[in-house]
């Protein structure tokens, strides 16, 4: 529950962070600190209000230390009041602001004598009750409460069995003490709560050195004996040195200081909430919050190195909590350069088969390159000495009409080989495809029948039910081989006939159902596939089923959603309009101009897909062939569309 108002407050302060209050209105705020600047919890809490209230949020802060912990004196306090009063009379903030109860008590006898009642807002407050009189003021509080702190820290460790409660003399830190005692009441006497009777520091050292197993010690602060100050971190130190017991203690300055650990609040957090709050009524000067005062936001902080001394185990600890001196796994040492060495890696070896692309395409334009130009040098050669001959003589021109001639002649002999290398090649496919279909068709039959055989024992299966897929794989990876030969070298034959488009749509839709199975994919077609009639069309009917093969497998293949969409309609040009659409992971706007070239793939985010990325470049040359056009639209995330569209009559 704490967490959501945290959050809210958090999303409150963003908005007026933004919004903030009009160029005109800077309102003003006046702060009083109990301590001094160089007082780590009062500098670590204006750190947090500074945080917050910011000319650019519309706030002037204005600052005063009321030094309370050096200058006890009651008549300091009314000097300090007047100095206030004489200061602020004619310039009345919009806003008070207090931490800790010396200061706050202070700001309202000062907001009551020059008869003010704009909102306080205090923090640091251990005595709520002692402000339950006034008006319009609001905080957050820092007592602790003992059932939700040191309640919970030490049922995390059953062997203590009597607490000594140490302290300074502090009237915080007496309103604490009893605020421990009123709530202890609670645990029954397990453990037991017992406040140590001295306030100097080192009689309370030479006190628990004296402790048995069993005990422990919880220090509420130590910063100030007899008007001097003290050294809050350097006393720790001593205190768990000489401790022979457990040593707890919820201050922000605890860690590191050989204390086990507690529940802490921090004073950066304590003037955050504040200002946060301090916010909200500027904003609202009409609001009333309920409830008025807000308990501290705290977390658990615990020292390894302390905790296993004790022979305790930290995952006994509550959880979520702030190990401090734990030892480090090699992997949480070096986690982030084991990332940053494999992400390095990872990007070296995609930049080395980069190269090696390019660098092997680069060879053969190389080695085409040097060919041309020796076939240049060497036609240049034979203009020269053409050219030679034409100027020492008739006789030397009618040698060169000859070998004119003979240059014509070799020139047919040329071109009649290079037919004959086209027929060469025209058979070479047309041989490869039957020697590479041949022994795949007989492994892909006797696949099938091994699988039907074997259909009651799952391992066999398994394996040959691989075999059948790699196969099937292999044979279509051979016909898109083969048809781009054939697109490249003008060999694609057109044999137009007359048929329904349902009819096709029908034979589709078992296809791509069967291959893509194991998807939960709704397929629907319009004109629907069980359709008699309808919509004719005259073209080559192997071409068209191989154009919608290619968009289908592919809209299943990359679709993240449940439907895929085939359509086609006549359109008032005598063209039909084929339309595949998905819904799936759609296509990146600067990938979207490579879509048609060969060999380009578009994988998805997270998985790898088989081909050679020859599909939509086979697509737009079969749907050129047959005399129309292709296009696509698609958006990131939301899916993509092809749709082409071919004439309908004769071609």
């Amino acid at each position: 529950m704490r967490r959501i108002k945290y959050l809210f407050g958090l999303l409150w302060l963003v908005r007026l962070t933004v919004q903030g209050f009009p160029s005109d209105s800077i309102k003003s705020v006046l702060y009083i600190n109990s301590y001094h600047q160089g007082h780590v919890w009062a500098d670590s809490l204006l750190k947090g209000i500074q945080s917050i209230l910011t000319r650019s949020n519309g706030v002037e802060l204005y600052i005063e230390n009321f030094d309370s912990q050096r200058f006890p004196d009651s008549l300091y306090a009314e000097k300090f009041t007047d100095y206030l009063v004489n200061k602020y009379i004619k310039t009345v903030p919009d806003l008070y602001l207090a931490s800790d109860d010396g200061a706050a008590r202070l700001l309202l006898n000062f907001r009551a004598r020059i008869g003010s009642q704009k909102p306080c807002v205090l923090c640091g407050i251990n005595d709520r009750e002692y402000y339950a009189g006034f008006g319009n003021v609001y905080g957050v509080l820092e007592t602790f409460p003992i059932d939700s702190t040191l309640g919970p820290l030490l049922r995390r460790f059953p062997d203590v069995q009597r607490v000594w409660v140490v302290s300074d003399s502090t009237p915080s830190s007496l309103q604490i003490r009893k605020e421990i005692a009123r709530q202890a009441v609670a645990f029954g006497g397990k453990p037991e709560m017992r406040f140590l009777p001295l306030f100097d520091p080192d009689g309370i050292i030479s006190a628990v050195e004296t402790l048995e197993k069993g005990e422990a010690v919880f220090v509420i602060n130590m910063r100030m004996y007899k008007g001097r100050t003290i050294d809050f971190p350097s006393f720790l130190k001593s205190l768990t040195g000489s401790c022979p017991v457990p040593v707890f203690c919820n201050s922000t300055e605890a860690p590191g200081t050989g204390t086990i650990g507690s529940r802490i609040t921090r004073g950066y957090t304590h003037g955050r909430d504040a200002a946060i709050l301090a916010i909200t009524l500027l904003k609202n000067p009409e609001l009333r919050p309920t409830p008025p005062w807000r308990e501290p936001h705290m977390e658990y902080v615990f020292d390894y190195r302390s905790v296993s001394k004790f022979g305790y185990n930290v995952k006994n600890l509550p959880s979520g909590s702030v190990i401090l001196n734990q030892p480090h796994t090699l992997w949480t040492r070096y986690k982030k350069a084991i990332l940053v060495g494999g992400a390095v890696t990872l990007f070296l070896l995609g930049v080395i088969l980069i190269l090696s692309f390019n660098i092997s395409r680069r060879i053969k334009a190389e080695k085409i390159i040097r060919e041309q130009m020796a076939e240049i040098e060497r036609k240049s050669n034979s203009l020269e000495e053409a050219l030679s001959a034409l100027q020492l003589s008739h006789k030397q021109l009618e040698t060169a009409n000859e070998q004119l001639t003979e240059l014509t002649l070799s020139l047919e002999e040329a071109r009649e080989r290079a037919e004959e290398s086209d027929h060469l090649k025209s058979a070479f496919l047309a041989n490869i495809s039957h020697e590479i279909r041949t022994p795949l068709n007989a492994i892909l039959g006797f696949s099938s029948l091994l699988l039907k055989e074997n259909r009651n024992d799952p391992h066999n299966f398994s394996y040959l039910t691989i075999i059948r897929k790699a196969g099937d794989n292999l044979l279509s990876l051979i016909d898109k081989i083969i048809l781009v030969a054939k697109i490249e070298t003008n060999q694609v034959e057109i044999f137009p006939q007359s048929f329904h488009v349902a009819t096709l749509f029908r034979q589709l839709a078992a296809e791509i159902r069967n291959k893509f199975s194991e998807k939960e994919m709704q397929l629907i077609f319009v004109p629907p596939e069980e359709q008699q009639d309808g919509l004719m069309i005259h073209t080559d009917r192997e071409l068209l089923r191989i154009i919608l093969t290619e968009l289908l497998e592919n809209a299943c293949r990359f679709s993240e959603g449940i439907q895929v969409r085939c359509t086609a309609s006549l359109q008032s040009d005598k063209m039909i309009l084929f339309q595949i659409e998905d819904n799936g992971v759609g296509i990146s706007t600067e990938k979207q101009k490579f879509l048609f070239n060969r060999f380009y793939k578009m994988e998805s985010n997270d998985r790898f897909h088989q081909g050679l990325g020859l599909g939509l470049f086979i697509v737009k040359s079969l749907v050129e062939l047959l005399r129309g056009k292709i296009s696509f639209q698609s958006e990131q995330g939301r899916g993509t569309v092809f749709q082409f569209t071919i004439p309908s009559g004769e071609m």
